[in-house]
């Protein structure tokens, strides 16, 4: 939450308030609060949600007992901690949680990330692109509950979430470098090693694990040249239990979970760069309903070359149709993010679960 919040900060001077832009992208869409009745909202599985606290805030020894703001007069960090504290259950479930679900949350955006143990080979590229569109930026360092948050040599905190708030490429030694600038929420435990202040993105791939990055739309995998506008669309289902579930045993299992039509245009297909973003997330509920609150889920992502069965308002399609799959990798997390780069077509999108034996809620988006 604090990472997140730390990225609110950044861009808070360019922040409208009152409006909600949903939809659209940039820095300006960050969290709504309504300052008529001083209120924040948070985005819950596809619905904005207002929480409602008083100003009355815990204190210890003459200081907020959590979230420090940066100027005596500044009160909103404590005010949003409070009301996020309220929508999660308790201070204490702020802690050692996952700076993507905040920034969904916090945004009503779409996350992504990136495993930087194995990433892909333009990282570097989304990265910058993705400061450059305003977007919302977190990364994560080694580290687990057992280990605790131990500050390193080189400066940064072990197990920690940092706020990612610029990027940007320079001229160094005859060669361009990449960097990006790095900011701990805590005010302390900064990275001491080169650029100081900012980090090169080799740099960052070697001390960070994970990169989180969350917009209402990919606009940055334009990589600076907009020449398309996204389209995103949302489907709200179930996998039910004996019907719908079917899990991801086989590949007959897989085709009975439900299915979601997309076309990519002509006119798209040409795009350089990514052209898809698929989006699949659970329900908030199960959070609270089930131990553990999330199940495995992933998706597969099929071309098809055939029309599909007509089924009530659906088209309907069967794996002989498939010419092409990929499938995403089983996590048990809330969301499950990925984007492609696919020529044009007509696709499927097969959301499931681990297994088939689980009735469960989820939400699908696709850009």
């Amino acid at each position: 939450m604090y990472a997140c919040a730390g990225a609110v900060a950044e861009d808070q001077k360019r922040t409208s308030w009152k409006e909600d832009r949903r939809r659209r992208s940039g820095p300006e869409t960050l969290i709504r609060l309504d300052q008529q009745r001083d209120r924040p909202w948070f985005w819950q599985y596809g619905e904005w949600v207002d929480v409602v606290v008083d100003d009355r805030l815990p204190m210890l020894n003459g200081n907020y007992l959590s979230v420090q703001p940066r100027v005596s007069n500044e009160f909103w960090p404590s005010l949003l901690e409070k009301a996020y504290a309220k929508l999660r259950g308790s201070y204490q479930n702020l802690h050692w949680g996952f700076i993507s679900e905040a920034m969904v949350d916090f945004t009503g955006g779409v996350q992504m990330d990136f495993n930087l143990t194995k990433p892909p080979s333009d990282l570097e590229d989304i990265v910058l692109a993705a400061a450059r569109s305003g977007s919302l930026m977190g990364g994560t360092t080694p580290g687990n509950l057992h280990t605790g948050n131990i500050e390193l040599q080189n400066g940064l905190v072990q197990g920690h979430a940092y706020t990612v708030t610029e990027g940007t490429q320079i001229e160094y030694n005859n060669r361009l470098e990449d960097i990006v600038r790095v900011w701990n929420p805590w005010g302390q435990g900064e990275w001491n090693g080169r650029w100081s202040d900012g980090m090169s993105c080799q740099d960052f791939m070697k001390y960070f694990v994970q990169v989180n990055i969350c917009n209402h739309t990919p606009t940055f995998l334009d990589f600076g040249n907009p020449q398309y506008i996204w389209e995103t669309t949302s489907y709200y289902n179930q996998w039910v239990r004996g019907s719908t579930a079917g899990g991801c045993g086989t590949i007959d299992d897989m085709w009975k979970n439900p299915q979601y039509m997309i076309t990519v245009p002509e006119s798209q297909g040409t795009k350089k760069g990514y052209n898809v973003t698929v989006a699949l997330m659970q329900s908030i509920s199960n959070e609270r309903k089930y131990d553990p609150p999330w199940l495995p889920i992933g998706f597969a992502f099929c071309k098809v070359g055939a029309k599909g069965v007509k089924n009530g308002t659906q088209q309907k399609y069967s794996r002989q149709q498939a010419t092409d799959i990929i499938n995403s990798e089983l996590e048990r997390t809330r969301e499950v993010t990925r984007s492609f780069m696919v020529p044009p077509g007509t696709y499927v999108i097969l959301p499931s679960p681990k297994t088939r034996d689980k009735s469960r809620s989820s939400c699908l988006e696709s850009s």
